[in-house]
């Protein structure tokens, strides 16, 4: 039972993850024709806002499914490598 719950619960979040970039991907569409049409440019701004927004949300949930998973591994297998992995990713994600 427990491996139907976690298949159910990876599938909510993969949905949840393309809907979140979906949307980023609307409001980057926003921008696009807003800069083609002239609008000004603190509309445009608070647009892109939006857009960093979604995908910083969207990331942090990618982040907590990941570290999750990788320190489930890392305490069953003593294999710190995902995590070590995971990390490097995190850093370049924040620059």
């Amino acid at each position: 039972m427990g491996d139907s719950r976690s298949e159910l619960h990876k599938k909510d979040n993969t949905r949840s993850i393309l809907n979140r970039l979906a949307k980023a991907g609307g409001h980057l569409e926003s921008v696009r024709r807003m800069v083609e049409e002239g609008r000004d440019t603190a509309e445009v701004l608070n647009q892109l806002s939006a857009v960093r927004a979604a995908l910083g949300s969207t990331g942090k949930l990618i982040f907590k499914e990941e570290m999750e998973k990788a320190l489930d591994e890392a305490v069953r297998t003593g294999n710190y490598e995902r995590v070590e992995r995971l990390n490097e990713s995190i850093n370049r994600f924040i620059k």
